[in-house]
Order: structure tokens, then sequence, then C-alpha cells
């Protein structure tokens, strides 16, 4: 009461927005009538309501208010859709707007902010769509040049990743997570939640069906990763791929000398299909044009839905694949729903050469896995969310596997259904550890001497405050005991692994700007060969960072950057709030390095941000290198003198290759008989 609060608006603060459990609250977390206050908050704060009118003419219940800035340049217009149906709003406005900003509450968003100048701009009579069940905040802002921009983050500042290391990638969302090693770098491969996120605008929630292509990324020390773009499931299949979910990737070198690449995927929930290539970024074929599996395969018994595919190659060089899910039907229960299925594949991985087998795994759902562990095969899978009535102490486990939580079994004869020993649950759902609820997948993958497990989590939709069930893939270090395939329990968290000391980044080598750990307000784009990439800043203040760079003991001399657009790049050195130690101004309409000397030497190991300031329009940022002083330095003359000792290759996306290529853009790195190194950027022509 001291605080000028009148006992009514007290009772509705506790019973409303933070909630008592009585008056439609909850105890735990804000409520839509509390984020719908906070957009009167936020947008009419300073402003005075003027005169507005609504007009539905009888079909749509659709009403609201206005508020106008002080000086007349700011009109906010706050507007409740009421009707479960989308609307069309035609906005009657006393000024055409220059820049136009949405922020939508409804049961999936909180105050879920959006540019939409593009869609409704240079106009004073915008037709907005609205969703149903829906409240918005519209807020038009006068076309005059002096205008000042507006203060409200747009979604793409909303996509900050803390000084964590997980999730993997910061700005898109990914799902379903697999992986493969090849030639000493980790390639990660998921559902592209992304696309549907994009796809609807990220206004409504994630039903998975308008996804129909897979991520790639790939990580040398486990906490800066470089994404690599997509693969375009609809243009390597065709139309017989309905949507892409949930892949699994497996190698092998084969007779012609070449590592050949085999990713399986869910064709939607009605089949698996399977993509080949002879490199871990593509190009992709399609080897058999139609489902590896489909629901008329012979065998298929209970198992009604064939998807979530795991494949693996045991000890001896023969291919399994498991699949299969869906909630139990007439015949199975919900302790056993008889819908897990194994088979052997044929040797050339595209075909099955062995009857479907069950797999009796108590509670079965989804998100099949396979491993191989001490001459026998590890299959994992996701439980179901039911409840858990009856428990008999499979493999002699006294307690019941927790709700969507990820499980494993055991078998050395994987055909045989007798065979498989249940060994109990390692990763429980994420939502146990102060994630949202949501379905459950994850990958376990050996690295060196150690396993990770992947897997996915709605963290980064959680700190963008929206609940649709868009997912990010998360890392974590397990423990495992091969030769008893034991897996420990993991604990899902942000902080992820640590990076590996002897792959930490070398600052004069040329570096993708692409390969980070976190970053704010950035995208990517396709750029140049197959699976590279460059980031993508809309507007001032994006930023990237990139962990554990070694500078070494001599010092820099001249930072470069591959730059397109006009702006500053600041960098700073562990902190984006300390000074930065260089800045670069740039203005290039075309793709071109600049450089700048460094007026600060810098030693020893950091985190190094890259900030974008004074941008006008957006920019894009490719690739970085540091000149060095000392007898490493690139630009060092007197290496001319010695003798090279040795070539490496490497494409532009920092795959290294086995020889020079035939034609394209790559880098040469040189060994020299005095121990120094030299890297450059070359071109063949073919």
């Amino acid at each position: 009461m001291r605080a000028g609060f009148s006992a009514y608006v007290y009772y509705n603060m506790i019973n409303h927005m933070f909630g008592d459990g009585k008056g439609g609250g909850n105890a735990s977390e804000l409520s839509t009538f509390a984020y719908v206050l906070g957009h009167y908050a936020r947008y009419a704060t300073g402003m005075t309501r003027i005169k507005s009118s609504f007009s539905d003419k009888g079909k749509t219940p659709v009403n609201g208010s206005a508020y106008v800035s002080e000086n007349g340049d700011t009109l906010s217009l706050f507007v409740l859709n009421r009707s479960s149906e989308p609307v069309k709003l035609k906005a009657n406005l006393p000024f055409e707007s220059r820049q136009v900003y949405a922020a939508l509450t409804n049961a999936t968003r909180n105050r879920f902010v959006q540019d939409v100048s593009t869609q409704y701009a240079g106009t004073a009579s915008p037709e907005i769509d609205l969703l149903g069940n829906a409240f918005y905040t519209l807020q038009f802002i006068r076309t005059e040049a002096e205008t000042p921009e507006p203060s409200e983050p747009t979604v793409m500042e909303a996509y900050k990743k803390t000084i964590e290391v997980n999730p993997l990638n910061p700005y898109r969302f990914c799902a379903d997570p697999t992986s493969v090693e090849y030639e000493g770098r980790l390639y990660v491969y998921g559902t592209n939640d992304q696309q549907e996120f994009d796809a609807t605008g990220g206004l409504t929630s994630n039903t998975y069906g308008k996804i129909r292509s897979l991520v790639m990324m790939s990580t040398e020390d486990l906490v800066n990763w470089t994404y690599h773009g997509t693969i375009d499931m609809t243009a390597v299949c065709g139309q017989w791929m309905n949507a892409s979910w949930a892949p699994s990737i497996v190698s092998r070198e084969e007779a012609d000398g070449k590592t050949h690449f085999y990713l399986y995927f869910s064709n939607s929930g009605g089949g698996v299909g399977v993509i080949t290539s002879t490199s871990p970024l593509g190009p992709w074929t399609d080897p058999l044009g139609k489902n590896l599996i489909s629901g008329s395969t012979p065998g298929l018994g209970l198992c009604s839905t064939p998807f979530d595919p795991g494949v693996v190659i045991d000890n001896d060089g023969t291919g399994w694949l498991a699949f299969g899910g869906g909630n139990p039907n007439a015949e199975g229960t919900e302790l056993m729903p008889g819908n897990a299925r194994i088979v052997r594949l044929g040797k050339d991985m595209i075909s099955l050469d062995s009857d479907i087998m069950p797999i009796p795994a108590p509670y079965h759902f989804e998100a099949n896995e396979l491993n191989v562990m001490g001459g026998k095969l590890v299959y994992s899978y996701c439980t179901s969310w039911r409840e858990r009535t009856n428990w008999p102490s499979y493999g002699g486990i006294s307690e019941a596997p927790s709700a969507c939580s990820i499980c494993y079994m055991v078998s050395d004869t994987p055909l045989d259904p007798d065979s498989w020993t249940y060994k109990g649950e390692y990763l429980a759902n994420p939502g146990t550890f102060g994630y949202p609820y949501g379905n459950n997948h994850s990958h376990l993958q050996k690295f060196g001497n150690a396993y990770y497990l992947l897997y996915h989590t709605q963290g980064l939709e959680q700190q963008m405050a929206i609940n649709g069930g868009y997912r990010s893939i998360a890392m974590n270090k397990c423990t495992v005991v091969e030769r008893s395939q034991r897996i420990n329990a993991i604990t899902a968290s942000p902080t992820g692994v640590l990076q590996l000391t002897a792959k930490r980044v070398d600052p004069f080598v040329l570096q993708q700007a692409e390969n980070l750990c976190t970053a704010s307000g950035v995208s990517a784009e396709s750029y140049g060969e197959t699976g590279n990439t460059r980031i993508c800043i809309p507007q001032s203040g994006g930023w990237t960072m990139v962990k554990g760079v070694v500078f070494g003991t001599d010092g820099i001399e001249k930072f470069t950057a591959n730059l397109q657009g006009e702006g500053t790049l600041e960098i700073h050195l562990d902190d984006i709030e300390a000074d930065p130690v260089a800045s670069l101004d740039f203005s290039t309409p075309e793709a071109a390095e600049v450089s700048i000397d460094c007026p600060t030497s810098i030693t020893g190991s950091h985190d190094v941000h890259f900030l974008f300031t004074e941008t006008r329009g957006e920019v894009k940022f490719d690739t970085w290198q540091f000149d060095g002083k000392g007898p490493d330095a690139i630009t060092n003359t007197e290496m001319e003198d010695s003798t090279p000792l040795r070539y490496e290759y490497y494409l532009p996306n920092g795959m290294r290759l086995t020889e020079r290529p035939a034609a394209g853009m790559y880098i040469r790195k040189t060994y020299y008989s005095d121990g120094s190194v030299k890297t450059d950027k070359k071109f063949s022509e073919q």
C-alpha cells in the first residue's frame, strides 16, 4: 500500500499475474493476462489515448484501442481478435508509416515481437493479418527521416545464447540430432525446425508438416560450431518425399577408396528414406527414388508408424537399421506396444537383408538409435507419455522409466527378440532439468576417447519467451563403460562440454565467420562452395563470439575480414562490454577483404567477440584472420627462403581435402623446413 497500490490492484496482481491458483493465475510463472498488461506498459506509456473505432461488419469480434506519442510520430494500436479464425484488419492511420512492429501474445507466444515493415509500411491504409484468439500491439512510425529508431528488440535479437555452449547453434532451430566423425571433425545433422518457424512467421506452434530439409553443422573443438546450411530434401528426393525428420547417418570407406555417407530419415511418419554422398556436406543423391521402408513393407506387424530410423555398422561391417514408433494399437499394450523394429541392411546399405523383427522395448514411443559397444548392439529409444501402471522389473531394473525419457537395451543377436536385455534410463525428459517439457530425441557419439550425448531441448525458444515446440540441439559429455555396455545417466544443462584443448582456434589461419560458439542478432546464408555459409547481420548491434582463440606470445599486427555492406566492426576480448581492442570501419558494396592495423598487441587465449555497430542496411561477414608478429606470421617474407615440406588443402568451409581441388576456391596450408607455416587462399580454374 505504501507504494501507492490499491487493494483491488494488489488482488488482481496476485490472482491474475502471478496467481495463487484461484483466480486463473499460476504461482510459478506470469500469466497471459500479465503479458497483455505488459503490452500497454511497453507501448502506451508516455502516450495519449485517442479515439478509435472498430467495425467488423457483424462477422468477427475484433476490438481495441489506440495511443499516439506526444510529437505524433508514433501510433500504438492495441487489437484483440476474440475469434478463433484469422482476420484481415484494414487500418486507416493518420499518417504513412516508415516502420511497423507487431507484438503478439496468444496461447503459444508472450509479447513476441517482429519487424513487419516490409509487409505494412509505406501506406496509411495497411491490411494486416491477425491470428485467431490473439492480442496484438501494432506500432506504426511516421515516414520522416529524423524519426528515431524504436528501441524495442526484434525477434532476431531474441536469438541470443548466453556465454555457454548449449545449444550448439544460437540462431536457428533444429532437432533430432545424429552425427558422424570424419577426418577429425564431428558432423551433426538434424531436423530443420527453422523451416517451419520461417514458414509460419514464428506465430504458430511447430507441427513439423512444413519441414522438408535437414540441417548440417560441424566442429573440431566441440564448442565452436560451423553451420553448413541445409540439405534441400525436396530437391534431392522429389515428390515421393512428404517431409524430412529425424536423420541418422553412418559412413564407411568403400572399394573406390572414397568414404561413402548413408543418411536415413523419416519421410514424415510414413516411412524411412535414404540419401547418399561421398562427402559429409554433399552433394546428396537419392539412390532409390522411393522409401527404403514404407507402410506396405512386409513384417511391420504392430509397427503402424515406420519412422525415426537409427543406423549403425557393427564390427563385422554389417549394417543394422532400427525404426518404428507411435502409440499402441488394439493388439499392443501400454507397457509393451510392440512397435519397435530392427532389420539387417544389405551390403549396399540401401536394401534389406533379413526379415524385419520386433524389439521388445517397454513403453516404446519413438527416437530409435543404434550403437556398437563391446561387440554388442546397443539400442536406445524414447519412452511414451503413458501412465506407468505395470512394471515387471525388466532386466532387473526395479523402477519403470519416466515419461518421455531415453532408455536402452542390449543384444548380441539382434534378430532374436528374446535376446534383448533392458538396461534402464539415461536421459530424463529435458523438462526435468528446467526446460519446457517436450518430445525427446538423442544420439550417442564417441569422439576421440570420450562419449558425448547429443539431444534437443526447447531452451532457445524458452529464452525467446515463446512455447511453440521449436527445438535446439545441445550436447553433454557422458560416462560409458563399453565392455559392459553401461551408460550413466546425464544431466541436460546449458553449460555443455569443455573445449578440446588441442583443437583451440588458431587466429593466424583463415577462419570462417560462421564457425562460432554463440551470437546475437545474426543469421546465416549459403555462399560459394557447397556447405559454405556466411553470417548475415540485419541491423546494428549484432555480434558473434568465437571461444578459445589462441594468440600465442608474439602478438599481432593486422586484422583482415571479408565483409559486404557498411558499418563498423569492433573486436572485443572475453567480454563484449569491454573496450574494443580494434575497430574496423568498412564500406564495401560487394564482398571484399578489409584490413586494419591493430593498435593493441594481443597475446594468450581469449574469447573473441565481433560486434557490428553503426551499420547501414544488412552486413555480410564471411571470413576473418589475424596477422602475427612472430615466426609463424602469415606475411613473414623470410619464410620464402625456406623449403616447403608438405601442403594441406581445405575447402573454404574448413573441410580438409585429400588433394588440391581441380576447380574453385580452396585454402592451402604450407609447412616449411624451418618450422613455419603459411596459409593462402587459392583458386583453381578447371
